[in-house]
């Protein structure tokens, strides 16, 4: 394989190569775990052992290209025979929300999220992470300033609808528009919140120029939508995106306190060996209990 000068070289598996890479690792995972990025496996590995903390031994989860191509595995794998011992997980998206429905099997597991970076989001964690930046304060003086909680009600306040727009958009398979959920292109300076009216700006945009229906029928669409999203943000934080939206302002907060911007890879990883993920206990016991 060549690149072109002063270009960097990307592996990527052929279908056949995806597919062999279970049955190498497999004499070294008591369970393989199967998930949609090729690129993330390792910061999966990481979670799925601070997760079963020992209980099984998980030497490197599997991607294999995408949500798609996660279903397609499993399916011609037989649903999930337990003689292959593979266990399924993709993100959740926007696929309850919209009613997509998921393979019925105990060893297909969508995350109750938009996506695992979502799961990231705990106040102890991300003090940690910031007395490890600047370890003059602890990470308990360290809570008592950022106020994690409290400041993401506000993020989940100010984002939600972003989400709920994307989520409309999908439901009426919009192709020709769509609303980037990247939240920088929403923040002016050193802000540490989006700017709603930025985010309604773009939303009118959105609602202006989309092709499938008048501009006051997308509009009460989208009120149903946000509805439907849940009445409080511990509901409506399911929808919105951890790597898009809440990672991103984890790291502008923590600049603000510590003096440091964190890069998104190395943030998440430092968060996945810390945090506690009581809200992925169901996802344990699922996995247990097919080992």
């Amino acid at each position: 394989m060549t690149s072109a000068p002063g270009s960097i070289l990307i592996l990527r598996y052929s279908d056949d190569g995806l597919a062999a890479r279970p049955a190498f690792f497999a004499p070294y995972n008591d369970l393989t775990i199967i998930v949609e990025d090729t690129g993330k496996e390792n910061f999966y590995t990481r979670i799925m052992n601070r997760l079963l903390q020992g209980q099984l031994r998980i030497t490197q989860v599997l991607g294999v290209g995408g949500k798609r191509q996660v279903i397609q595995r499993f399916e011609s794998r037989g649903g999930g025979s337990p003689l292959l011992r593979e266990f399924y997980l993709v993100d959740g998206d926007f696929d309850e929300l919209l009613e997509r429905i998921s393979p019925p099997n105990s060893r297909f597991y969508r995350l109750r999220r938009y996506d695992i970076e979502s799961f990231l989001i705990e106040e102890v964690a991300i003090c940690m992470v910031a007395e490890e930046e600047s370890p003059g304060l602890t990470a308990i003086e360290y809570r008592d300033m950022l106020w994690v909680d409290p400041w993401m009600v506000e993020v989940v306040d100010t984002a939600h609808r972003l989400a709920a727009c994307a989520a409309l958009l999908q439901e009426l398979d919009e192709t020709q528009t769509g609303i980037s959920q990247s939240i920088e292109r929403y923040i002016d300076g050193n802000a540490i919140l989006p700017d709603r009216s930025k985010i309604e700006s773009n939303i009118k945009q959105v609602s202006a120029t989309q092709s499938v229906v008048e501009p006051r029928e997308f509009d009460r669409l989208l009120e149903q939508m946000v509805g439907r999203m849940g009445a409080s943000n511990l509901e409506r934080i399911r929808w919105v995106s951890g790597k898009d939206i809440l990672i991103p302002l984890v790291i502008r907060l923590l600049r603000q306190y510590v003096g440091r911007s964190l890069r998104k890879e190395s943030l998440c990883f430092r968060l996945a060996r810390n945090c506690d993920f009581s809200e992925l206990a169901e996802l344990r016991d699922r996995i247990l209990a097919m080992a």
